[in-house]
């Protein structure tokens, strides 16, 4: 991302003296004097200086692949994710149990406008909205699709019977009652109530599930 006049420094917290972070979402190795360590009792000691320099980005092993950088102080070195770097010197410290957010969706964009707290639900719906959480077959382990998902919610809504569903669709009766409780799914199937078998049916037309069936999927693909 370029970088402009308006790009603020402040210290990284925890480790003033040693790193800043912009607001651009640099990280900078702050110059400073070092004492060498001694090898030997009778060597002198000696000083030496580190330049300021900004520091090389890699990017983790998650499917985002979010950018970190390497920080080291006291001869540790620990790796931490540049947004969260970004919000702890910019907005302040994270509280327990919230994230921190990507507001535009993209996770490499660490400027300070696009950098927000946020509970885990707030972080999915981003994720949701634009397209970068993974609904159905793109889970990780995921072992069905969004056809097949539609194809077993609508065996629950004509009250054929959850073991036969299972078998016939080679899937456990976990799975199966999984989708027809809305807990996996229920993006594509619209279920937003379990469906009951023995007292009460949920029954719907097969071209009612049609149109949902197109609907769903020309959205989410």
């Amino acid at each position: 991302f370029p970088v402009t006049i308006h790009e603020e420094w402040r210290p990284v917290p925890d480790f003033e003296g040693f790193y800043s972070v912009s607001s651009m979402g640099r990280v900078r190795s702050e110059r400073r004097v070092v004492k060498e360590k001694r090898q030997h009792p009778l060597w002198k000691e000696k000083n030496y200086t580190i330049k300021e320099r900004i520091l090389k980005l890699s990017r983790d092993n998650s499917e985002k692949g979010y950018y970190r950088v390497s920080l080291s102080r006291n001869s540790k070195a620990m790796a931490i994710h540049v947004h969260r770097l970004v919000a702890w010197a910019f907005i302040g410290p994270q509280p327990k149990g919230i994230e921190v957010r990507h507001l535009n969706g993209n996770g490499m964009d660490n400027r300070l406008e696009n950098i927000a707290y946020g509970t885990k639900s707030q972080n999915m719906q981003d994720s949701i909205k634009h397209g970068t959480f993974p609904l159905g077959e793109r889970r990780p382990g995921a072992v069905l699709t969004k056809e097949i998902a539609i194809e077993i919610a609508q065996a629950g809504f004509k009250g054929i019977p959850i073991s036969d569903v299972a078998k016939t669709f080679s899937v456990s009766k976990t799975i199966v009652g999984q989708i027809w409780r809305g807990e996996n799914w229920q993006r594509f199937t619209g279920i937003e109530k379990p469906i009951r078998h023995g007292r009460k049916y949920f029954w719907i037309k097969d071209s009612e599930m049609n149109i949902l069936k197109d609907i769903t999927i020309h959205v989410f693909e």
